[in-house]
This record gives structure tokens, C-alpha cells and sequence, in this order.
């Protein structure tokens, strides 16, 4: 009954289900001339649209979702982020509030800027979301933190200006914590007290 299946070959794909559907029924069979029934008295007074359904396998085709290539060797023009930054971050944010709050990063510290400059619209497409209402409660989010700081308004034609709020006490704080080793109970303290 166990065959090799080229992965290539839906109607191989195919027939090894109809097989193990014929298999199952079959098992089935056996199993209701045995002593024992499938389902109790109880099960089987459902109203018909509480009844167990069999389900049924789509015949559908792998996914072909592809990642355009990547260069993953850092030599040159990339954006450092602070260990413990990004663990107290992953933390505490929402999935939107970090990749957002990682854009502006990017956007500001990784050109060695205090503010960024931009519209919803241009965070819409760096960080691949659809809903605009999305962005602006992640935005809104790391604002309420008090992790961003925004000015201006989203309808001048330049956009409103980013910045992270304390940023150089932020690469401070790394460059005295990369000097000395922390305990794991100071860093508990420095995750669940951040000051």
C-alpha cells in the first residue's frame, strides 16, 4: 500500500488519497462488525448540522511563495540594534509596533539621523501591511510608550517626522552594558524595571 511518490505528480497525490480514503472505509467496516460502536446514542441525536463532517482535501498545489534573494553578509551598510533593546522590545510590543518601531530604527538610526521624515504611506510599504489603520495604531502604540516621538502632520505633502525618543541614552546604556558582563538578575531587573 506504501509507495514512493514523485512530489512533481499531483495525480500520484491524488490517487494515494483516494487510496487512503478506501483504506479508512475499509477500517471502518471492521471496526463497526467489532463489539463496539463508533458513536454513542447521544452523539448520533445531534441535529444534522451538529453532525460530524468527513472532511474533504482540497486538490490544491503547494504553495509557490517566493522570497526574492537575499545578500544575508553583513560587510557593509547595515543598521546595529541593541541586544537588549530588541529583547525588551519583543517582549512588550505588539508584532506591528516592532516592525514599525524597527523601521523608524532603521530609518533614523541606521542613517545616522535624529528624524525621520515620512507619510503612513511609506511605512505601509516598507513593512508590507495592507491596512492603514494597522500602521497608525502601531504608531500610536510606540508613542503611548513613549519609545517615538512624533511632530507634524500626516497630510503635509513631506509627511510627519519619527524620532526615537532618548536614542543616545538608548546606545549609552548598550555600549556600558557591552563593557560589563551582566548578571542574569540585573538583567531581570533591567527588563522589568527599565529606566
Amino acid at each position: 500500500h506504501d509507495q514512493l511518490l514523485d512530489p512533481t505528480d499531483q495525480d500520484n497525490y491524488d490517487q494515494a488519497d483516494l487510496d487512503h480514503d478506501d483504506y479508512d472505509q475499509d477500517d471502518q467496516v471492521d471496526r463497526d462488525q467489532n463489539s463496539y460502536p463508533l458513536f454513542t446514542q447521544r452523539e448520533t441525536s445531534l441535529p444534522q448540522n451538529k453532525q460530524p463532517q468527513k472532511s474533504l482535501r482540497p486538490n490544491k498545489k503547494p504553495s509557490t511563495r517566493a522570497i526574492n534573494n537575499i545578500d544575508l553578509n553583513i560587510q557593509s551598510r547595515f543598521v546595529r540594534v541593541p541586544n537588549w533593546v530588541a529583547d525588551q522590545l519583543a517582549r512588550q510590543l505588539s508584532p506591528a509596533e516592532e516592525k514599525i518601531f524597527d523601521q523608524i530604527w532603521r530609518l533614523t538610526v541606521g542613517f545616522n539621523r535624529e528624524v525621520w521624515r515620512g507619510k503612513i504611506a511609506d511605512l505601509l510599504i516598507r513593512t508590507g501591511y495592507s491596512s492603514r489603520a494597522t500602521v497608525t495604531k502601531a504608531i500610536a502604540g510606540l508613542s503611548a510608550l513613549g519609545l517615538i516621538r512624533i511632530e507634524g502632520r500626516d497630510t503635509n505633502p513631506r509627511g510627519r517626522s519619527y524620532r526615537i525618543v532618548d536614542r543616545v541614552k538608548t546606545i549609552n546604556d548598550q555600549q556600558k552594558a557591552d563593557q560589563k558582563p551582566a548578571t542574569r538578575k540585573s538583567f531581570d531587573q533591567k527588563l522589568d524595571h527599565p529606566s
